[in-house]
């Protein structure tokens, strides 16, 4: 590099440094992203807004006062969010509302004024809600005390309310906290007009590359760090970056990772899985250097911590007050943190960390990290030997000890890896330290334990297993979208370019170790979301109209809809699609969308039973079931759709999945449910409208090749399925003919029976929730004692029970076919929250032709509102007043109507129609056909009779050929009455 160059270079990062300090003062590029707050604000604010009104109002319990002033005053909420979206419809952006606001004081006046009306009304409701989870808490212990047993069943009734309102109250503080941040972010621009004005002529990826840049140069910066930030990629390997997070373990060069990489690598509460010369430091500066795996851990504040446990983070050194973190620096955006620099904590330093987690599933659980023996030790063998003979010496004095107390012939695991933990097989416990290998170091701490005279508790393990993999949960943001009006039968098609995406980690959940696949989940919350912005990025997918996913949804609950897909479960059990879809749903709502499925699945007799009753209200139809029936069915296609099309796209255009985010989520404004992929990038660089017009010809052509890949896939899917239980039938037999086979026998046959007892009764759940069932409800130690069976058999057995009789390893959802093992949003609720059965289903009716039989007011006006844009064409020889108003209700929304139907139906209905073309034919006619956009055609022998519920057929058929072709043969025998 020449003289020049160094000079330029060391100018430059004089003006970054003026550029950072610059920051510093005013702070304003970092909350100019989180402008888009507002947008979000706005639309999310409403939605929750409206569902609360309508949930209360089905809420027979609480007080009448709460029941009418708390949608008053949510109804004042809406007003205001109305309003302010008619503002917000003026800006194509945010960044066109940010240069408004800094010429316009009247705008920051109006916007302020409503945030802070906003928040006034928010603190009203909540106060409400107080008072009224106040009032339940008071009936419920009336209830328990003054009622006997039926005041307990009444008080569990009043605890689901509770929960619920619990739940608004959580929502409602996250949009007061919002509205308070953008208060003062909007006062910030106010205050620094002038300045931002010469600031906010710079396009938004050059606001991002100079706050990374900025963020850089306080500490080191290497030349491939500025091509880093200035392409938004890795620059060897062309991976979409976004923020950089300097990860730094001690005496080692600091690594930069963005946010997702951080989290799927090196997430926290999990130890790092490094082997590391760790320097152990003693009294009298005394320092033994160790080679160690795991020794280093980062943690992050969570109020799921006890206080004793959230007294030990703090009381470490490296404890920091000032950000939610333990030993790390992060910065403020809004309601959420920005992480910038992280420095893990050497945990055997620190000696034993112990911490009570209250998971968000209710469980509580207890994890021990470090190892107060493992420093003891290296003391030891530190004193008498050479430095590099201290890890053998370790492990020398642990295997010695080990044996001692279990044995001579028993294996040792390795004494300097705290990246495995010995483990309660219930899902109370885990510990990192090798020396726990004799006892639950937590057993005066559980109810269990503290019962069992025995020396050693029995359900603590034998083995070890590598710690649980930590994954983050994420909620994702988009703004930007402008549907185009480009269709492919119900599909509205979307590929846009400049959208901006927002990610919050709002927490992290893992599955506790088990003997049998994985244990219960546990679920921690951040105290606040650590935030990932893409300000720039690309989105291609398509959206669906609610409605028909809503009438989807109706009709599966319905008996005489036909045809219900039926499949087999394992060894000769069969059920359909509905009933799968029932026990997902009782699973989501009973354990609050899967984080307390293990409430759910300790229980014995009272599963069934609870499961029971909720089946016999959805069967009546009830209409709070019913609600969030239709939610749940549109989040998981929604969600299924998303991760099938992500998947597809990475495999067709040659890409990596993680340069690829998918988003999922229902618009209640323009009824739609939305399925994208985005690129994982902050300024587009993959360019992927582009690169699927190139690769496919066009996006409608891309959305046809991926429905019949998707089709294709899952009828392969089955295929190896059944080969799979072909072979599982065959190696059962071999196995029950074994001496442990013979000695199980009477086991498996009662596990069997049970399962098939809960099938009967239209239960199913996949082997992981089965199995899980069985160990913490400890009904399979039941099971085994009723039969004779030893208890360890039984243990050391269970697993290999359930592959061979359990359900099948794929009922509705695994790795193989849909669900990630990275990259989900929502990693442990996958086998809930996916389906790939009622994926392929909705896509075998709308875009396959496949017929179905459902009572004709149920589906057909679904059909009819739902699917037309532009045009519709009704031919049917018989109509009713309910019809008719259909059709004008279409043709209100400004779409084409015309009706060909009999003289006598035309001339009876004429005089209320409106803005609707009709006719008559010259000849009878009996088909009923709809035809609409010019493309979908809809065979049915369902006549425009929206008030009578008979059972009729439907077929759906895309084909723009044969819809224009019908439409001019039936109008050349009209004779038009209505123009």
């Amino acid at each position: 590099m020449d003289i020049k160059s160094v000079g330029i270079v060391k100018e430059t990062l004089e003006f970054l440094e003026q550029v950072n300090h610059l920051l510093d003062n005013m702070d304003f590029l970092r909350q100019s992203i989180d402008i888009n707050d507002l947008w979000i604000l706005v639309n999310d604010l409403e939605n929750d807004a409206s569902y609360i009104i309508e949930d209360i109002g089905n809420l027979v319990d609480i007080p009448p006062d709460s029941k009418e002033e708390i949608p008053y005053i949510l109804e004042k909420v809406i007003s205001i969010v109305k309003d302010m979206r008619s503002l917000l419809d003026n800006y194509s952006k945010p960044d066109d509302l940010l240069s408004d606001l800094i010429k316009n004081k009247n705008i920051i006046e109006y916007i302020t004024d409503s945030l802070l009306n906003l928040e006034d009304h928010i603190a009203d409701v909540l106060n409400k809600i107080k008072n009224t989870i106040y009032y339940l808490r008071r009936s419920a212990r009336d209830a328990v005390l003054f009622k006997g047993r039926e005041g307990i069943e009444r008080s569990k009734e009043l605890e689901d309310i509770k929960s619920k309102l619990f739940s608004y109250t959580e929502k409602l503080i996250k949009y007061q906290h919002s509205c308070n941040s953008l208060f003062d972010q909007i006062m910030s621009i106010a205050k620094f007009r002038t300045i931002i004005g010469d600031i906010s002529k710079f396009q938004r990826s050059a606001l991002h590359v100079a706050r990374q840049l900025a963020a850089k140069v306080q500490g080191r910066i290497w030349a491939m760090d500025i091509l880093n930030i200035l392409t938004g990629l890795q620059s060897i390997t062309a991976s979409p970056i976004s923020e950089f997070v300097e990860f730094d373990i001690e005496d080692e060069e600091p690594i930069v990772l963005s946010v997702d990489e951080l989290f799927y690598r090196y997430p926290p509460f999990e130890p790092i899985a490094i082997k590391k010369n760790v320097l152990l430091r003693f009294r009298q500066q005394v320092t033994i250097p160790v080679e160690i795996a795991g020794a280093y851990v980062w943690f992050i504040d969570t109020p799921n911590l006890n206080l004793e446990s959230k007294k030990r983070l703090t009381s470490l050194k490296t404890y920091s007050k000032e950000y939610p973190l333990v030993n790390g620096r992060s910065i403020e955006k809004g309601h959420s943190i920005e992480l910038k620099i992280l420095e893990p904590v050497n945990v055997v330093n620190e000696k034993d960390i112990i911490l009570r987690i209250n998971s968000e599933n209710g469980n509580r659980v207890w994890i021990k990290y470090g190892s107060h023996k493992l420093r003891s030790t290296a003391f030891k063998c530190g004193k008498k030997l050479d430095v590099a003979n201290i890890k053998e010496c370790i492990q020398k004095l642990y295997t010695e000890s080990v044996r001692k107390s279990r044995g001579e012939a028993v294996k040792t695991y390795s004494a300097t890896n705290l990246s495995y933990a010995w483990f309660c097989i219930l899902g109370y416990g885990l510990s990192t330290d090798p020396w726990d290998y004799m006892e639950c170091p937590f057993r005066k701490n559980c109810i269990i334990g503290r019962s069992i005279k025995r020396k050693r508790c029995p359900y603590w393990s034998y083995s070890r297993r590598i710690f649980p993999k930590v994954f983050p949960l994420i909620e994702r943001k988009i703004y930007g979208l402008s549907p185009s009006s480009e269709s492919i039968g119900p599909l509205t098609l979307i590929s846009e370019s400049g959208v901006s995406l927002v990610e919050e980690y709002t927490g992290v959940q893992w599955n506790m170790p088990s003997v049998v696949l994985s244990g219960p989940p546990v679920s921690l919350k951040f105290i606040r979301p650590i935030i990932r912005s893409l300000p720039e990025t690309n989105v291609v997918g398509f959206a669906i109209p609610l409605e028909l996913i809503y009438s989807l949804a109706d009709n599966l609950l319905d008996k005489e809809f036909q045809p219900k897909p039926r499949f087999t479960l394992g060894r000769n059990k069969e059920t359909n699609l509905t009933w799968i879809l029932v026990s997902k749903f009782y699973l989501w709502r009973k354990g609050s969308k899967g984080l307390r499925l293990y409430n759910i699945l300790r229980t014995k007799q009272k599963l069934l039973d609870n499961y029971k009753e909720f089946v016999d209200k959805i069967s009546a139809k009830n209409k709070v079931l019913m609600k969030e029936f239709r939610s749940f069915i549109a989040e998981v296609i929604g969600h299924s759709l998303a991760h099938l099309l992500l998947s597809y796209l990475a495999e067709k255009l040659e890409l990596e999945p993680r340069d690829l985010i998918y988003h999922a989520f229902i618009d209640k404004r323009s009824k739609l449910l939305y399925v994208l992929v985005a690129e994982n990038s902050p300024f587009g660089n993959l360019n992927l409208p582009e690169y699927v017009d190139r690769t496919f010809g066009s996006m409608k052509d891309m959305v046809k090749s991926f429905i019949q890949d998707v089709l294709n896939a899952a009828k392969k899917h089955e295929e190896d399925l059944e080969r799979y239980n072909y072979l599982r039938n065959d190696a059962f037999k071999k196995f029950i003919s074994t001496n442990i086979g013979v000695q199980v026998k009477p086991l498996i046959d009662r596990i069997n029976n049970y399962y098939d007892k809960l099938v009967e009764e239209k239960l199913i759940l996949d082997i992981s929730s089965f199995t899980l069932h069985l160990v913490i409800s400890r009904l399979y130690e039941d099971f085994a004692q009723k039969e004779r069976v030893d208890l360890n058999i039984a243990r050391r057995e269970l697993n290999n029970i359930l592959s061979y009789i359990g359900p099948n390893i794929c009922i509705d959802g695994c790795s193989g076919c849909i669900i990630f093992d990275r990259g989900c949003h929502d990693t442990l609720a996958q086998p809930i929250t996916l389906s790939r059965r009622l994926a392929t289903f909705f896509l075998e009716i709308f875009y396959r032709g496949s017929s179905v039989i459902a009572k004709g007011n149920l589906l057909g006006p679904s059909l009819l509102e739902s699917i037309p844009r532009r045009k519709l064409v009704a031919i049917t020889p018989f109509i009713d007043r309910e019809g008719v108003k259909l059709l004008n209700t279409i043709a209100k929304e400004g779409v084409k109507v015309k009706l060909i139907t009999r003289e006598a139906s035309l001339k009876k209905y004429a005089s209320i129609m409106r803005g609707i073309k009709a006719g008559y034919t010259t000849r009878p006619r009996h088909e009923k056909i709809y035809i609409i956009d010019d493309e979908v055609i809809i065979y049915t022998s369902w006549n425009l009779m929206c008030s009578s519920s008979s059972t009729n057929t439907f077929r759906i058929e895309i084909d723009p050929k044969k819809a224009k072709q019908l439409e001019e043969e039936v109008s050349s025998e009209v004779i038009w009455y209505l123009e």
